[in-house]
């Protein structure tokens, strides 16, 4: 092929989205050899794998009877509930991802051969559904932007009813916004990419705060510890189980661990359908993806199909490279767990089919692992298609051949699938002796249908698992169990701290303290929600708490009845104590966005209103930010402020505050309010929408020398990204993977992003001009490599 044909190509898609805007995208090499990618029939798909010795693969459903599976969950009677994501890019650019075709729906084996036969429609016209949970009698279902409680009507697989829990995801970057819904061992569900967790308790719905985990996937071992993973990267995981206390400790280093640090892969075919594939070193020679781009849907296999030396080990989909991983975790002496892969320059499952798309996976009851096919040509979403990619697409016809889907059982050659339960209407003692069964799936389902039904006849056999039994794991569940029936005891506590396992000392210990699933500040915020006209008794000592949880919950971004008053009450009360609290406060109001500026009002005047002279241990600089805000009102109530600050070294104006710089042009303010919605699409699934960034994936925007310093610093970290250590506000921050450069906007779009930054939170530095942009986009064109941060400190 010749060139000029080439530049004609890319030249059509220079609008792609993934695009960054200079940069050579050559095609394939002329000596790759890339076969042609039809729809293989479900009947030849299986002639298409490669699976480890001693495995086979079973095809149990594929299409019409399922389509698009994203997720999927065993019910207690054995069949398969499946989220099909009908909408998902029904062609190379998305167009009718909004159409309300996504569904709900259950699979059944009616003759017991092994293979799905039955469909039901549970429920349909979603809009892009991503997430499932069977809990109390009926399903969650994630269908962005709600979490939707659908309540199965007895002895039929029909919505009785549908209603909203809380807000949930979105529907912009399908690829960065909450899913998974994983019933933990705590009884708690938890999300990935999401920082609230939630529960039945009471007939009620109860949400609280919890650390984002990964992007797509969630899952847990035995003990209950929670593994994840996010694109690049195979796993990470929490070295401590969900239900300790450590877990709510945002600085714990036990959190977020990576687990596999060897991010190489080997594919069974060769993989130019890829975002990046020209970039230099993301294929090989032979072209094969080298490493992660897509791992998604970590499960930890809890199975008892399979020889002993599965147990426990983590699977992961790589749905851009056609096949599923195996890592073997080891854990040491003090607690931390590796993981290597279990093969010699080979994967558990992989095929030459490039439409084999596994996106989750599963332990079924039968103790086998169960693979979500996609099955399709398309799987990069539309907001990061490059035309790289998109050339791929419409070459070799991989826009073709929608709405399939397949799902695999994998089958060990030494021991039959088990078999399939009967669970919904067993007595409650038979699922007390299930807590101590070899596979994870029934233990879990076991624990939850108890605390589902609410049967305290059976407390005295959960205890006896406690206290004569010989397995840590199920005493572990009839603890939880015992919790979810809120039947925990001084004398069950007693025996399990003085039980041989390490683990369950560890949770009677727990337990010790234990005043139910939620904390008093939990209740607090809960009860401060539902009405803000709290008692002065039950803010004391909590108002800095109180305000730090409130101010990162959705629901309290709006203004209602009685929340400027509560806000105003707390900052009285708080200055009129500690100089650091008072401190901390002045910071948290500094920090609000343009939106929740009533947030800043109330909490300003409740300061002004306590008539108490303040003194900080230093000069405030959010004070000052305050003092010289945009807006009128924020600076009046400031000023007033003002007349009861000191600190040592001088009264109120010891120190000089940068001039307050010229409100936005009316075309600055368009500019900032395009920022905005860039942010939220590309930029706040990882720093957040308060700035505040994530302890795990990337460091805070707010007052951060980056963000307010250099102008061309900052467009150099979003033309070309960053590597390595990053120091914030005089803290070092490391992350396993480097911030990428942002690739799917123009020049004035990540001008409009970084003027929206810039005068967000309180900021006050100046706009980015779109030729600034363009100036450095052009000096750094051949720039390959992401910048350190000693290579950034280097320009002006």
């Amino acid at each position: 092929m010749s060139m000029i044909p080439i530049a004609s190509i890319l030249l059509a898609f220079c609008a792609q989205a993934g695009d960054k805007k200079g940069e050579e995208q050559a095609p394939p090499p002329a000596s790759m050899k890339i076969p042609p990618a039809p729809v293989v029939p479900p009947a030849e798909a299986l002639k298409t794998f490669k699976v480890a010795p001693g495995f086979r693969l079973e095809l149990v459903a594929s299409e019409p009877l399922v389509r698009d599976p994203v997720a999927m969950e065993f019910d207690p009677d054995g069949r398969l509930w499946v989220v099909e994501m009908l909408g998902y890019m029904p062609d190379v650019d998305g167009k009718g991802e909004d159409a309300p075709v996504g569904d709900v729906v259950v699979l059944e084996d009616t003759n017991g051969d092994g293979v799905f036969d039955k469909k039901t429609v549970f429920l349909d016209h979603l809009v892009v559904p991503r997430a499932i949970c069977l809990v109390a009698g009926g399903v969650l279902i994630a269908e962005p932007p709600v979490l939707w409680f659908c309540k199965i009507k007895p002895g039929e697989l029909t919505c009785e009813s549908k209603i909203q829990v809380c807000p949930y995801a979105g529907r912009t970057a399908i690829e960065h916004t909450s899913n998974g819904l994983l019933y933990a061992m705590d009884n708690w569900i938890y999300s990935a990419d999401c920082k609230q967790r939630l529960r039945r308790w009471d007939g009620k719905w109860i949400l609280t705060e919890t650390r984002s985990r990964g992007q797509w996937g969630i899952t847990q071992d035995d003990i209950g510890r929670l593994f994840y993973n996010s694109n690049p990267e195979d796993l990470r995981g929490d070295l401590v189980p969900c239900w300790s206390p450590e877990t709510q400790n945002p600085k714990s280093a036990r959190l977020g661990v990576p687990i596999v640090k060897d991010q190489t892969i080997w594919p069974g075919r060769v993989n130019p359908g890829i975002n990046r594939g020209y970039q230099k070193g993301v294929l090989r020679e032979d072209g094969t993806l080298k490493s992660h781009t897509s791992a998604c849907a970590p499960v930890i296999f809890r199975g008892d199909a399979y020889p002993p030396e599965f147990r426990g080990n983590a699977f992961t989909c790589e749905p851009a490279a056609n096949l599923v991983s195996r890592r073997v975790l080891t854990e040491d002496a003090a607690g931390g767990i590796t993981g290597k892969n279990a093969y010699e320059k080979a994967e558990f499952i992989t095929s030459t089919d490039e439409r084999f798309r596994p996106v989750n996976l599963t332990t079924g009851p039968d103790g086998c692992l169960y693979v979500v096919d996609m099955y399709r040509g398309i799987i990069q979403h539309r907001l990061y298609v490059t035309s790289f990619l998109r050339k791929q697409i419409v070459e070799r016809g991989l826009d073709k051949g929608v709405n399939l889907g397949r799902i695999y059982r994998v089958v060990h050659e030494s021991k039959p699938p088990g078999k399939m339960p009967q669970l919904s209407k067993a007595k409650s003692k038979d699922l007390v002796a299930a807590l101590s069964h070899p596979n994870g799936w029934w233990r879990d389902t076991a624990q939850r249908l108890i605390v589902d039904r609410g049967d305290i006849t059976i407390t005295n056999d959960l205890r006896r698992i406690v206290s004569t039994g010989d397995n840590p794991v199920a005493k572990l569940h009839a603890l939880f169990t015992l919790e979810g029936l809120k039947a925990v005891d001084p004398p069950t506590i007693a025996l399990a701290a003085a039980d041989r396992d390490p683990r369950v000392r560890e949770a009677a210990e727990m337990f010790r303290s234990y005043k139910g699933p939620l904390s008093a500040l939990d209740k607090l915020a809960i009860a401060a929600t539902e009405n803000p006209d709290l008692p002065e008794k039950d803010l004391a000592g909590k108002e800095i708490e109180l305000l730090g949880r409130l101010m990162g919950t959705e629901e309290w971004e709006r203004e209602g009845p009685g929340r400027d008053k509560l806000l105003a009450r707390i900052a009285t009360r708080v200055a009129g104590g500690k100089p650091a609290e008072i401190a901390e406060l002045l910071d948290l109001i500094a920090v609000q966005a343009t939106d929740a500026r009533w947030r800043q009002k109330a909490l300003l005047q409740g300061m002004v209103d306590s008539r108490k002279s303040i003194l900080l241990p230093k000069p405030s600089n959010p004070y000052y930010k305050l003092l010289f805000a945009e807006d009128d009102r924020v600076a009046a109530i400031a000023a007033e402020l003002g007349k009861q600050l000191d600190w040592p070294g001088g009264k109120l104006g010891g120190v000089s505050p940068a001039p307050k710089p010229p409100p936005l042009t009316a075309e600055e303010k368009i500019r900032w309010a395009r920022g905005k919605r860039q942010f939220a699409a590309s930029c706040a699934a990882c720093h957040q929408f308060s700035g505040l960034g994530d302890e795990v994936k990337a460091p805070p925007l707010t007052d951060s020398e980056w963000v307010l310093g250099s102008e061309g610093r900052l467009i150099r970290i979003l033309l070309s990204g960053i590597h390595g250590p990053v120091t914030v506000g005089g803290k070092a921050y490391t992350f396993n993977q480097d911030m990428p450069p942002i690739q799917n906007m123009s020049s004035d779009e990540i001008a409009e992003v970084l003027t929206y930054i810039r005068r967000e939170w309180g900021h006050q530095a100046g706009a980015v001009e779109g030729a600034a942009v363009r100036k450095i986009k052009a000096a750094t064109e051949d720039r390959e490599e992401p910048y350190t941060e000693k290579e950034l400190l280097k320009f002006p």
